[in-house]
Formats: C-alpha cells, structure tokens, sequence
C-alpha cells in the first residue's frame, strides 16, 4: 500500500521490481549503517561505498530505481504541463496524479528547483524507510488487540458499512468519519505503541536549557520522554490499565470534536512526536491504517490459535516494542467482502 501511494500503481503493484528494490534497500539501510560504524574507525567511513557490500547494494538498488522513476517522473512534468495549459492548477480543478511522486515534483518546483531521478529516488527510499516497518507494526498491534477485544469489532464493522453507504468511494473525509475505528486504533497506540519506553528525543544545540522549575540541561546532552510511564499515568488516562474503546472518542466533543484522533499530537500521546519535529507522515500513516482495516475486517474473521498464546504478543527491541511478526494468527474469510476503492 505504502508503494501504491509512493510511486502510484504503475510501478507500485503487488510483486512488482519497485517493490523488490525498495524492501531490499530499506534492509540494507536499516543494517549496512550500523555494520559499517563497527567494522572501520571513522576516518575509513568514505571508502564503505566502494568496499562494504551492504553500502554498494544501497548504490547499486539507488541506480536501478532512478531508471525505472525516469520515465514516471517524464508522465508527471507532462500531466503538469497539461494542467497549466488548461488552467487546472489555478482553478484547484482534479489533477491527474495524487502520489509521492507528484507531491515532490510540486515541492521543488515551488522552489525553483529541478527534480532529477537520483533525487526522487533518495527522497522516496527515506519516505519507504520511515513509513513500511513503522505502518506495518501499528498495524499488526492494532490487529492482536482487536481479536483480543471482539466486542469492539462488530461496532466497528456496522460503522464501516454506515459510512460506506453514504460513501460509496473512499476518501479522506469517509475515513475520517470512522471514528469508533479511529479511537480503537488511538487506544490500542496508547497501551501498545512501537515506541512504548521513550519519544520526544531532542538534542541541546543551543543552551544551557533552563525551564521553569530550574531544571538545566547543558549544551549538546539529549533527552526525551518516558512513553510509557506517561501512556498509563492516571491523571493522565483514568483506569489506566484498562483497554477503552471509546476512552478518545468520547474526548471528540465541543470545541475537541476534530482532536484526539489517531494522528493528533498533544498532551494526552506523543507516539508520534510533538510540536513542529512531530511525524509528518502521521496521516499518511493513518489513511493507509484505516483502509487496511476497513478491507481486513469486512473480509476476514480473526483470532490467535491455541499455539499462538502460548508465546509472546509483543517483543522488546531496545527502546523499542515489536509485535511478534513469527505469532501463528487463524484467518477466515466472512461471506460479505467490501472492495476498497
């Protein structure tokens, strides 16, 4: 889903050679990295490219992907064109392309800027990096902790097929509407969040920083915050303990009716961050989610085999939890299908 957004479905479909090269290169730079700070003393770091094979295969993924984006970013200057000549872009009128390509082709346009294929490319491959494996385990969390808690599901499967029959398409406005889904998902983030022990990472570049109460954090140290003990203090969240459903739908009244959803940054989770350094691919994050769910759950019947529960939901992973990507889960197709458009 993250590669049909990306690089539209022309290069992005199922099994296809983008798909191929970018798992491939988000592996390679989550691991070749690391590698490299062990194996050579920070003087021989420039020579990686040439002689550490982790680092060559990014290059060598890199190349290829700029060849197959080269003619995908020819189609989209040319959609452009066509755009202006017919007055599309100054009336707001439907473009032809809404996809990551396109989106960046407007940013350095905006700039003056020429968007060549190798910086598509980079910019794209830290687009993948950041959003497959964090998408991907929100999702999986919020799927253990809807077949722990089933009596949420049949609510949620009658909101899907409300607001779908006043939206016979999927947009964001009809997702946003899915609202008992959106504090589920809200929810299981706060009890389950991949970044459960801290957030808010910073670093002092120009102090000391003295707050209020005299605390000073000197130049150049870093701090962030405790995610989890914040996630389940009771003045914060009442019953803490205790998986609420509804806990932020109900916050989504008065003058709060468009806060609290899955994406909000605020005092209540800072899963995703806060202030301006807060996730900007939150609600990319969350669209993608939602469809996820809405095609899962109106399509298929879950729950955890006998096996299963004897091993553990969640890993920790450093600063870090993860849903165990290897726990067996029972999969059945229901008789009512929705197609996601």
């Amino acid at each position: 889903m993250s590669a049909c957004v990306v690089v539209g479905p022309e290069l992005g479909g199922l099994d296809s050679e983008w798909q191929t090269l970018s798992m491939s290169y988000v592996a390679a730079a989550l691991s070749a990295p690391g590698q490299v700070k062990q194996t050579y003393p920070p003087w021989l770091y420039w020579l990686s490219q040439y002689i550490h094979p982790g680092i060559r295969s990014m290059w060598r993924y890199r190349r290829r992907a700029g060849e197959l984006l080269a003619p995908v970013l020819g189609t989209r200057r040319a959609a452009v064109e066509r755009e202006l000549k017919e007055g599309r872009r100054k009336t707001g009128g439907p473009r032809e392309y809404e996809d990551c390509v396109q989106w960046l082709l407007d940013a350095h346009s905006s700039y003056g800027k020429t968007l060549t294929p190798d910086q598509l490319v980079q910019d794209l491959f830290v687009i993948m990096t950041a959003s497959i494996h964090t998408t991907s385990g929100t999702a999986l969390c919020i799927l253990f902790d809807l077949i722990d808690h089933p009596e949420a599901v049949d609510e949620i499967r009658e909101e899907i097929v409300r607001v779908q029959a006043a939206h016979p398409v999927w947009t964001r406005q009809a997702l946003g509407e899915l609202r008992v889904l959106d504090s589920f998902m809200r929810e299981s983030s706060r009890m389950h969040a991949l970044t459960q022990y801290t957030a808010v990472q910073r670093v002092i570049t120009t102090g000391p920083w003295v707050f209020k109460d005299g605390l000073v954090i000197p130049t150049d140290h870093e701090v962030a915050f405790p995610s989890y003990h914040h996630n389940m203090d009771p003045d914060m969240h009442p019953d803490a303990g205790k998986f609420d459903a509804h806990r932020h739908l109900r916050k989504r009244t008065g003058p709060d009716v468009h806060k609290f959803h899955f994406a909000s940054v605020g005092e209540d989770l800072i899963g995703f961050g806060a202030g301006r350094h807060a996730c900007p691919g939150r609600f990319f994050a969350q669209e993608t989610i939602k469809l996820m769910f809405v095609h899962l759950l109106m399509g298929y019947d879950f729950q955890h085999t006998d096996e299963g529960l004897k091993g553990p939901l969640y890993l920790p992973n450093n600063l870090f939890i993860v849903p165990n990507p290897a726990l067996p889960v029972l999969v059945k197709a229901r008789a009512r299908e929705v197609t996601v458009v």
